[in-house]
């Protein structure tokens, strides 16, 4: 639990400092189409360096059978799905949205933008201290992300 609180505002500490994930406001053909996509680095490392897998919303109660994530995430290479898990601990989809780019910013920091259904853009993009946080940044801009950023929209592994 402590960890977790730690984790938590040593996000958002170290908020303002997060590299970018390359985009501007501009939506050029190379900045948002999905085939720009990198492969993920092979080369060992201690921490996990990909986005696959189901991430969770923050919570500031920790992740337990009491205060259970408020909803979970799944990344496709072409959607964001956002979801919740059944009583089977089955991942269902509630709803989706459409990646524009996804981007590997260095070994293991991957960036993830994505409109939301009224067209508004959005990064997820991990955490360069802690590869199990993808921090949330209502925008694309990365010379925006510091009046963007969002720790409860935030998700981790």
């Amino acid at each position: 639990m402590k960890k977790r609180i730690m984790i938590f505002m040593l996000t958002l500490a170290i908020g303002a400092s997060i590299i970018g994930c390359g985009a501007s406001s501009d939506n050029t053909a190379s900045e948002t189409a999905i085939s720009s996509t990198q492969e993920p680095s092979t080369e060992p490392t201690s921490e996990p360096s990909s986005i696959e897998g189901i991430w969770g919303s923050n919570s500031i109660s920790g992740e337990n059978d009491n205060f259970p994530a408020t909803y979970y995430v799944q990344f496709t290479d072409s959607t964001i799905d956002y979801g919740h898990m059944t009583n089977s601990g089955k991942f269902e989809v509630d709803f989706s949205n459409k990646i524009s780019a996804i981007i590997e910013v260095s070994p293991g920091v991957f960036c993830v933008q994505a409109k939301t259904d009224d067209g508004r853009p959005y990064t997820y993009q991990t955490n360069e201290d802690d590869h199990s946080i993808m921090d949330y940044y209502s925008t694309w801009d990365k010379n925006e992300y510091d009046s963007n950023y969002s720790a409860s929209d935030s998700i981790s592994k």
